[in-house]
């Protein structure tokens, strides 16, 4: 605790990262320092990487799949200048994420996976996600064989820390039990963390750091070719995950299972946590 700041630097010579990928490329930019993104930016997704509905700037995590992390980062930093300032507009990125996984890593000495079990999971008592592999012959013990569209076309294992895990519905409830801000389980963060996780006041007021920000709930859906899943909590102190391993509608699992909820006048007593 207290190793690393949502203001602290990400690249440059007083950046987390440092000039480890090099020097930033940030050509177009005017108005700021280029090397100025921040962890808070890569969080809320407004570094300042302009991919939204733009075919020719799509995420750098669906491209060059010959390049492993690292070769990744540093062909984006030295290639890909900047469209817009950090922080004043909002395109959601996983290849920012990408990038926070190596700050954890640079932060900790250690991977992000074994970081994230030991300080992150396990006290939410949770011993069984892992990264997954690419390959269907790479599947962890337990996992399901994902139908639907090209499900082994895809670097999982690159996308580790957006996108990469493999976790149980019930696992997914295990970790949010312990940062909803809700007294039936002790939290893992102090509550203004958990009040800075859901701010609204960035770019896009529809987006936390980490969190979709919509009316009385928060939480994430996620989607690959061959998987779906969605995680919420709810506001009155309903949180459901559901997780496919085939293609369909990720919005539709979201109304669903609170129509399911909504309807259900007497539930059991017994915690299975």
């Amino acid at each position: 605790a207290g190793r690393l700041d949502l203001d602290d630097f990400v690249f440059g010579s007083d950046g987390v990262l440092g000039t480890t990928y090099g020097t930033p490329s940030y050509g177009r930019l005017s108005a700021s320092d280029p090397d100025r993104i921040t962890v808070k930016h890569l969080l809320e997704h407004t570094a300042g990487w302009w991919v939204r509905n733009n075919p020719n700037r799509p995420d750098p995590m669906f491209r060059h799949p010959n390049k492993d992390q690292d070769g990744l980062i540093r062909w984006v930093v030295g290639n890909w200048p900047l469209d817009n300032e950090p922080g004043t507009d909002y395109s959601y990125l996983n290849f920012g994420y990408c990038v926070l996984g190596r700050v954890i890593e640079a932060v900790t000495g250690r991977s992000y996976e074994s970081y994230v079990a030991d300080a992150v999971l396990r006290p939410c008592g949770i011993d069984g996600m892992e990264i997954a592999g690419d390959t269907r012959a790479d599947r962890k013990d337990g996992e399901v064989v994902y139908y639907g569209g090209s499900p082994y076309d895809d670097q999982v294992s690159r996308m580790d820390a957006h996108g990469g895990w493999i976790a149980t519905p019930i696992d997914l409830l295990r970790f949010v039990t312990r940062v909803d801000g809700f007294d039936r389980k002790a939290d893992i963060l102090r509550p203004e963390t958990e009040r800075e996780l859901s701010d609204r006041e960035g770019p896009n007021c529809g987006y936390g750091e980490g969190w979709i920000l919509q009316g009385n709930w928060r939480g994430h859906d996620g989607s690959l070719s061959g998987s779906r899943g969605y995680l919420v909590r709810r506001d009155d102190g309903f949180s459901f995950a559901v997780l496919t391993n085939g293609d369909g509608s990720v919005g539709g699992l979201r109304t669903s299972v609170n129509s399911a909820i909504n309807s259900v006048r007497d539930w059991p007593s017994y915690d299975l946590f």
